[in-house]
């Protein structure tokens, strides 16, 4: 039996993952819902949390972060999340969750899809897991294609 803590899995590993998948879904069910207690209520509330919104400054700090989020979710008429892609990594009390949110909207008469890749990490707290960082970044409708030669190569 080997005592690396890298290879090892327990129960106990494997209900902190579960719980961190489960924190990591309420936070899309609270950003759907447009249910801004339900989203404050997934945070840390100290001063060391971050969100990086997709083209946003980074936002330091509790206050900031909720704001940020008060702002989105008053001004949002409609929104579906569907994360795919869901990866958890443990390392003892931290969880992190990358994920792709794919983002459905109505702008105008036109339904919107658009996808980001997301990073959460859950710190757990006496009061459970808890969101200290997500950071989202847009991924073009181009990502993912390499072109067949550099530009200015031939």
């Amino acid at each position: 039996m080997s005592t690396d803590p890298t290879t090892r899995s327990t129960d106990t590993d494997a209900h902190a993952h579960a719980s961190v998948e489960a924190a990591n879904t309420a936070l899309y069910a609270a950003f759907e819902a447009l249910d801004f207690r339900a989203m404050e209520a997934l945070w840390a509330h100290t001063p060391d949390v971050v969100c990086v919104h997709p083209g946003w400054e980074p936002l330091s700090g509790w206050p900031a972060v909720r704001e940020s989020w008060r702002a989105i979710i008053a001004n949002t008429g409609y929104m579906r999340i569907r994360p795919s892609e869901v990866e958890v990594h443990m390392e003892g009390p931290v969880g992190r969750v990358l994920c792709i949110e794919n983002l459905y909207t109505i702008m105008g008469a036109q339904a919107v899809h658009s996808r980001v890749a997301a990073t959460n990490v859950f710190r757990h707290t006496p009061e459970g897991w808890r969101l200290v960082l997500h950071h989202g970044s847009p991924i073009s409708s181009e990502a993912g294609q390499i072109p067949e030669t550099e530009p200015g190569l031939s």
